[in-house]
């Protein structure tokens, strides 16, 4: 449910920013993301080979860990422009 939650909050503030590198930002993070939960939750129920892919936020691996990391952080960022672009207009 959280994933789904991350799906739909990242594509929310794609939807409400004019702005394309913003967009453009959001929708990589989140197709980053869940690409990885896919290949991963697909894996592990049969429907394709295990590639080794991490599953963001719950398996251990520090290059993972930090690349998901950072591409969160790129996301609060761009939401919290996002939202401030809102209030002044």
């Amino acid at each position: 449910m959280i994933y789904g939650f991350i799906l739909i909050k990242g594509l929310i503030y794609a939807n409400k920013t004019n702005n394309h590198f913003y967009k453009l930002m959001c929708i990589g993070v989140v197709s980053y993301l869940f690409i990885q939960v896919f290949v991963n939750l697909a894996g592990i129920s049969d429907l394709i080979p295990l590639t080794g892919v991490t599953l963001p936020l719950l398996s251990y691996g520090g290059s993972s860990m930090l690349s998901v990391s950072i591409a969160f952080a790129v996301l609060l960022a761009v939401a919290k422009n996002i939202k401030k672009g809102e209030k002044v207009e």
